[in-house]
């Protein structure tokens, strides 16, 4: 039943992308999501291609097969392949067919790995064999474009024939002599004849440096200016006593965690079946990997292991169950404080889901990091999830677990929390009397806090007057209320009150805040209450309503600071309150006020923290181009492509080609002029970024070039955005017609400029 349940994951992964993949249809040459780029034959150039052949008919990829195998070892940036182990594509063409035949002369090919297509193409590179005696071989690898120097050991078994010989080549070069075996096409050949028994199994040691002197350490030998590498036996070892095991560790205690993925790849090709303390640390490992990937892609590749695991019977052991469900919640946090409410939302479902079965199977599971049980009743308090367990479940789990004064104190008042959203008195009433018995000096210490928490989940179970009644008695007992931490205090009472009110009645709410502010000597109620009584007017459709409290909160000096932060916490009710800027202007172009969308577009322009989504942005727009406001749009767009830039949201690239066509041709020549536009040309990249707008806004801006400081600027544009074509990394980019078209066209510019 377990195993069952569990057997889906990866399927749930790949459906979850999926359906997200639509929506990022416009992105160019995006990383495979599920396939790391070194398992893709599309993805891999043999080396001698990359230093000799620099046309390449097909793209990049003239390895003639349809995915790759690693056979010895993946690193980040090379692969040793083995043809008999892949299947060739079927290709009718004669010279395709001699490429194949001529990779499949050799058993072993190291191939270049092609890093997100941003990375050097590396015009040269240098293969040598540093060291040779009977039992290992060293190898070193150098880029023309790098003092890094890759060294691989492999075993010395099947370049017997030619040791002799290199061995005196490399004793003559030390004497000062410069002998034809030394040279680098010589050492290429004697590598690519290298037959290395792909049943064997043998200890590599990969290690990726900067160079240095090496150290000299007994029964090592050393060369100078290249990185010092050693096998860890000095006799030859049997490939059976080195296990898969034993290659993984040593690659954690490098730390080398981007590795660990590829050699598990390697074994699962290779029908090994990996034992669960192997799984356990590819689990880990992939948390540790400090690559290019996202948060989901990471997640993805933890799905895909922990669900082969089960498809092939393993069961997972309580240290299985942690490694996958902490990161599950870490992925949740993260696309949460970012908005992706649903990315964040399928993650902590599978998370709830393996820990409801963990723990409910066995009494005796208990987490190492009790911080986790938490940091679940945190992520389940930020998506509202109110259905995924019932409060007394995961209090008969958690109460046992969590043995830190503090630990427990968090875990009883995201408890409350979780209580009052599924409306159950009694419950909060239970967990409000337990918490009592902590130590004194705790909950003296966090007395406001708890109050604050108390008072709102009595308010969420419709208990007002309990509340009511429990926030006076509180505020009537402190002993200086104008001092200022009990004027911080008490707004951090009078915020809570509103807050949860707001969401049982608005009304009320609104009626509650014009008597607090009545009175003098109280202080003013949080922003991210006033957020929360003006989403819920909204909500309502209440837009007058809206706009009263709106007009409250915008005028804040504060405003930014709280907007920003609204993320930070789950009492925020942040899941609400995102879009709720996006309902308010869409409210208004609905009504047509123009007053109060001019008001409002000055208003999201001034405030450093109002970002529109796209669908409202280019309405907004829309409406200011059709009213005639052509400078309020041409300095909302400014402002909104800032804002997004700062938080690196989107390129600017991409938001040009987005908001460009709500620009008239007039304005499209100021837009050229200002510090946005220029940012926008220094910052395009020809293998990620739209360059609709850019093309748009050059054919605009070359039908009228009487402007001498116009002529200047295009020339500087043309000059920056003909350089990215040019560079080394786009080599090997195969451009449309339309790109090939704007190409030619900014190197007429130049030469009508005469750059």
């Amino acid at each position: 039943m377990v195993f069952r349940t569990f057997a889906r994951f990866s399927k749930f992964s790949r459906s979850c992308y999926n359906m997200r993949k639509a929506s990022f249809s416009s992105r160019a040459c995006s990383q495979p999501f599920f396939y790391p780029s070194y398992r893709r034959a599309s993805d891999l150039t043999p080396l001698d291609e990359v230093a000799h052949r620099r046309q390449s008919r097909n793209k990049t990829n003239s390895s003639g097969f349809y995915n790759v195998v690693p056979a010895l070892t993946v690193t980040k940036n090379y692969v040793i392949f083995d043809p008999s182990l892949n299947r060739r594509k079927k290709d009718k063409d004669e010279e395709r067919e001699r490429d194949v035949a001529k990779v499949s002369e050799n058993v072993r090919r190291i191939m270049l790995r092609r890093v997100n297509h941003t990375g050097s193409k590396n015009s040269h590179v240098t293969l040598k064999v540093e060291h040779m005696n009977h039992s290992h071989t060293a190898l070193s690898i150098r880029r023309s474009n790098s003092n890094a120097i890759k060294r691989l050991i492999v075993a010395t078994d099947s370049i017997l024939a030619h040791f002799q010989q290199i061995q005196l080549a490399q004793l003559q070069q030390r004497r000062g002599y410069a002998t034809e075996v030394a040279s680098v096409n010589d050492l290429e050949h004697q590598l690519a004849k290298l037959k290395l028994d792909s049943a064997k199994k043998q200890e590599v040691k990969v290690e990726l440096e900067e160079l240095r002197e090496p150290e000299v350490s007994a029964g090592v030998e050393t060369v100078p200016n290249r990185v010092k590498f050693e096998n860890s036996k000095t006799e030859p070892v049997s490939p059976s006593t080195i296990s898969q095991e034993q290659v993984i560790d040593n690659m954690l205690s490098l730390g080398q965690n981007n590795e660990v993925l590829a050699v598990y790849f390697r074994m699962r090709g290779s029908n090994i079946l990996p034992s669960i303390d192997v799984y356990n640390k590819i689990l880990k490992s992939i948390q540790l990997r400090e690559t290019d990937e996202t948060s989901e892609q990471k997640l993805t590749h933890l799905l895909n292991v922990y669900s082969d695991m089960l498809s092939n019977n393993l069961k997972p052991s309580d240290k299985t169950y942690e490694l996958v469900i902490e990161p599950l919640l870490k992925g949740s946090v993260h696309s949460y404080k970012f908005g992706d409410f649903k990315e964040g939302g399928d993650f902590l479902k599978i998370a709830v889901e393996l820990f409801l079965i963990s723990h409910n199977s066995n009494t005796t599971m208990k987490f190492k990091n009790s911080a986790i049980y938490n940091e679940l009743l945190y992520c389940l308090n930020c998506y509202q999830m109110v259905n995924s367990a019932s409060p007394q479940t995961l209090y008969s789990i958690m109460k046992e677990r969590i043995q830190e004064t503090n630990g427990k104190l968090e875990f009883y008042l995201q408890l409350i929390r979780f209580s009052a959203l599924s409306r159950d008195y009694k419950f909060v009433e239970t967990l409000y009397s337990e918490m009592k018995s902590l130590n004194p000096s705790v909950l003296e210490e966090n007395q406001y806090t708890i109050y604050c928490s108390v008072i709102e989940a009595l308010n969420f179970c419709g208990e007002v007057q309990r509340s009511s009644s429990m926030m006076d008695k509180v505020i009537g007992e402190m002993e200086d209320k104008t001092s200022k931490v009990s004027q911080s205090n008490i707004s951090h009472l009078l915020s809570g009150y509103i807050k949860s009110q707001s969401w049982m009645n608005p009304y009320d709410a609104y009626k509650t805040l014009e008597r607090l502010n009545s009175i003098a000597w109280l202080p003013d109620v949080s922003v991210a209450s006033l957020c929360n009584l003006y989403t819920c007017f909204l909500n309502a459709n209440d837009l007058p309503m809206a706009i009263k409290v709106w007009n409250f909160a915008v005028i804040r000096e504060d405003f930014d600071r709280s907007v920003e932060s609204l993320s930070d916490s789950a009492d925020n009710n942040f899941i609400q309150l995102s879009d709720s800027l996006n309902h308010y202007v869409e409210l208004l172009l609905t009504k047509g006020d123009k007053n109060l969308l001019l008001k409002t577009a000055r208003e999201i322009i001034v405030k450093k923290s109002l970002i529109l989504a796209d669908r409202t942005l280019v309405q907004l727009l829309a409406y200011l181009q059709n009213e005639g406001y052509y400078d309020l749009a041409i300095k909302f767009i400014i402002d909104q492509g800032v804002k997004r830039d700062l938080k690196h949201s989107t390129s600017l690239n991409n938001y040009l080609s987005l908001v460009v066509d709500f620009v008239s041709p007039k304005q499209i020549a100021a837009l050229s002029a200002t510090k946005f536009f220029k940012r926008t040309v220094e910052q395009y990249r020809l293998m990620t970024d739209n360059v609709y707008g850019l093309i748009k806004v050059f054919n605009s801006v070359l039908r009228n070039l009487s402007n001498e400081k116009l002529k200047l600027r295009l020339a500087y544009y043309a000059k920056v955005l003909s350089c990215e074509f040019d560079d080394v990394t786009n080599f090997y980019v195969t451009l449309p017609d339309e790109l090939r078209e704007f190409k030619s066209q900014l190197l007429k510019v130049q030469e009508q400029l005469k750059i």
